[in-house]
């Protein structure tokens, strides 16, 4: 395994040949393993490599790397190719599909997927449509991709883990240094009943330009996307991109005109994007008959603090509640704890509480 993972990585570095004729060079001849590392006589007639690169493949050295050893000493990670049958299917219609992909978890959960993208300073509202989005098309066995970044990235993941349905999470780094390293743990959950998927191999760093490279896998293995929220330069907005260039099916959640984080997702409704007002113009459009829905908390329409949050544009912290509801500290945070237990609140970074219902 380790020399074949070696090979790939190789032909794939090698910058003197177009990217065009590596995967005419895979068309033809196969993969790496059967001409990097050996010699192989009908190189030279192809045209498709110069000399020099040809004798170098032939001479290379496929023995023990520290680095792809030390990885794969971890059972979890795996290591598939366009070759391999259980690669998955949307990602290889792709144009230029990735040659390979490092991945840990259920690769068989690929088949019926549905993208959600955001802003990393996701609102009170964007909260709210992530988790009901995700509990009708978890319900409905659609898997939920997204890129494990902060905001609707990390909520779309931790919703379809709370609805116990499949999500996929697509990394900008190798499995082995998690971006953000924030969230490696729940990398960990997703892993266990999902997938991660990664392009780059054990110990690759993320490199800037790896974002639009995963924003293409997440759009390209779903059949369609939904841009919750974003700001006019948002990095979801490639992702968008990416799927009108891809034929998927485009949505935008609408949200106030007068909030830069809804610009991306108006933008593209006024563009022609579909806009999002429920799961089930999802699933009609992907041909889904839903019939029922995932199981909805019962609201606490008459609690001052679910009123607060629900009201608020963002997140609320103790201090606040405290003087918008005119509770003390040790009753406010006896009903917060109601409230999370009962999966209507949750508490987020900065000691600040969002509702997710």
């Amino acid at each position: 395994m380790i020399k074949r993972i070696k090979a790939w990585l190789i032909f794939r570095d090698e910058k003197k040949i177009k990217l065009k004729h590596k995967y005419r060079i895979l068309e033809d001849w196969g993969e790496p393993i059967n001409y990097i590392g050996q010699p192989h006589s009908g190189f030279s007639e192809s045209g498709l490599a110069p000399r020099e690169i040809i004798q170098k493949w032939s001479i290379a050295d496929l023995t023990f790397d520290p680095q792809i050893d030390r990885a794969y000493n971890n059972d979890e990670f795996k290591f598939i190719t366009l070759f391999d049958t259980d690669y998955p299917q949307d990602l290889k219609n792709l144009y230029c599909p990735p040659m390979f992909l490092f991945y840990r978890g259920d690769l068989s959960i690929c088949n019926n997927c549905v993208g959600i993208i955001g802003t990393r300073k996701v609102s009170n509202y964007g909260v709210r449509v992530v988790n009901n989005f995700v509990r009708e098309l978890a319900f409905n066995n659609l898997t939920i991709v997204s890129g494990l970044s902060f905001g609707v990235d990390a909520e779309a993941h931790r919703a379809t883990l709370k609805a116990e349905g499949k999500t996929i999470a697509i990394l900008p780094g190798s499995l082995d240094k998690v971006y953000p390293d924030a969230n490696r743990k729940l990398a960990d959950q997703i892993a266990e009943t999902g997938l991660v998927l990664s392009e780059y191999p054990p110990g690759q760093t993320v490199e800037r330009w790896h974002f639009p490279e995963r924003n293409r896998l997440i759009s390209g293995i779903s059949k369609a996307v939904i841009m919750v929220e974003g700001g006019v330069k948002s990095g979801a907005l490639i992702t968008a991109r990416f799927a009108l260039e891809q034929n998927k099916l485009l949505y935008a959640v609408p949200g106030d005109i007068y909030r830069d984080v809804a610009s991306a997702p108006n933008t593209l409704i006024s563009q022609g994007a579909t806009p999002a007002l429920s799961a089930k113009i999802i699933l009609e459009d992907l041909g889904i008959d839903s019939k029922q829905e995932g199981s909805v908390p019962n609201l606490p329409v008459n609690n001052p603090i679910y009123n607060c949050l629900k009201e608020s544009g963002e997140p609320i912290d103790m201090d606040t509640l405290i003087e918008l509801t005119g509770q003390n500290f040790g009753e406010l945070a006896a009903n917060l704890l109601e409230l999370e237990m009962s999966d209507i609140i949750r508490r987020i970074a900065g000691g600040r509480y969002t509702i997710i219902s």
